[in-house]
């Protein structure tokens, strides 16, 4: 019998984990896909009150914390189409929040930390705006401001485009690449612990381009 308990023991110790985090993953999978689906709800709906999104009143410049136009902006054409969502403006939203990328680089200066929009679900979306560039990034952390608070793990960057010389969408950042290889790899975004300041950018993407899955080769742990 304590052979058998031994070996018991054994296999638990093997395969408990592995079950954990495919677990993990899944669960993950299905909260951003959750997301996913409720931003492109919004958008619909909106476009439905406001017109087509390259209609919108843009902000006209970089996010000033002392302005209301992006909070304004947000306001208008997403928060009322969110259900049960809650703003958040102020540099004490959340205490201990400090978002990396996937190589825990910090996100300060790429996210801004007093203007948040909180989901009936928990998640957070804080908005990016890149005036210059023709877009937002918007940051959506599925476990609220739960730990690990790490992109490419429970952070995921999507893109609302701007461009006047391209649909105007909601998407993943960097979803136009071609390729799984381009998507783990490409430099400065890619979805990888060797990337950049950027690194774990491109990781949404990667998992709706694996038919929303997180396969082998995606840098879990």
């Amino acid at each position: 019998m304590l052979i058998t308990l031994g070996i018991i023991g054994v296999v638990a110790a093997l395969t408990i984990p592995t079950l954990v985090s495919n677990y993990r993953k899944k669960a993950t999978v299905v909260a951003l896909r959750n997301v996913y689906s409720i931003l492109q709800n919004a958008k619909q709906l909106s476009e439905a009150d406001n017109g087509p999104m390259s209609t919108w009143k843009f902000p006209e410049g970089y996010y000033n914390y002392n302005s209301d136009e992006l909070p304004n902006f947000v306001r208008k054409y997403y928060l009322p189409y969110f259900r049960s969502a809650k703003e958040c403006k102020g540099f004490n939203c959340f205490n201990n929040y400090s978002p990396v990328t996937l190589t825990d680089v910090s996100m300060d200066g790429l996210m801004w930390q007093n203007y948040f929009v909180t989901l009936a679900d928990g998640t957070i979306l804080n908005f990016f705006p890149n005036i210059n560039a023709g877009y937002f990034w918007l940051y959506a952390d599925i476990n609220g401001y739960k730990k690990p608070n790490k992109v490419g793990i429970d952070i995921f960057v999507f893109d609302i485009y701007k461009y006047a010389s391209s649909s105007y969408k909601v998407t993943f950042w960097n979803s136009a690449l071609p390729t799984r290889e381009r998507l783990m790899t490409i430099q400065g975004y890619g979805c990888n612990k060797d990337a950049e300041r950027f690194a774990g950018f491109n990781c949404g993407a990667l998992i709706v381009f694996d038919n929303w899955q997180i396969k082998d080769g995606y840098p879990w742990e």
